[in-house]
């Protein structure tokens, strides 16, 4: 896969977060965005949905649906008899769970499970990702 291509977009996000402390020791986030891209693909709708907790002192879980609605703005690659060869709008939904253990103040890991629930245009299947993690306090 390529890293792109070279073109610069702009994006503009909202971000509503609360916490959930008369609850439980979590927090909730809902997140909706737009990026214009100056040429191809397609500009894009983006949205986040994230409820996340500390389990206990050294475990925490959040799960995630994470979404993406083309515009259907862009234009259609097509070869010399004008058939389409690829795409340049898509939408993808997916759902992200992860769990993380903090070893110290620091370091830590986390195992995240992504799998596609929903798309047009775009491969199916999952995501497993294994981290290890440092964070400056």
């Amino acid at each position: 896969m390529p890293l792109g291509n070279g073109q610069y977009d702009v994006e503009a996000r909202v971000l509503f977060g609360h916490s959930l402390a008369y609850l439980f020791p979590g927090y909730c986030n809902f997140e909706f965005g737009y990026r214009w891209r100056f040429e191809d693909p397609s500009d894009e709708y983006r949205y986040l949905i994230e409820v996340g907790s500390d389990l206990t002192d050294q475990w925490y879980a959040r799960v995630k649906l994470d979404g993406l609605l083309s515009a259907n703005n862009g234009d259609a690659l097509v070869d010399a008899q004008g058939n389409p060869t690829m795409t340049t709008e898509y939408d993808l939904l997916k759902l992200d769970v992860a769990v993380g253990y903090r070893m110290n103040d620091a370091w830590g890991w986390e195992a995240v499970y992504t799998p596609a629930l929903s798309g047009e245009d775009t491969a199916a299947g999952a995501t497993y990702t294994l981290a290890l993690t440092y964070q400056i306090r």
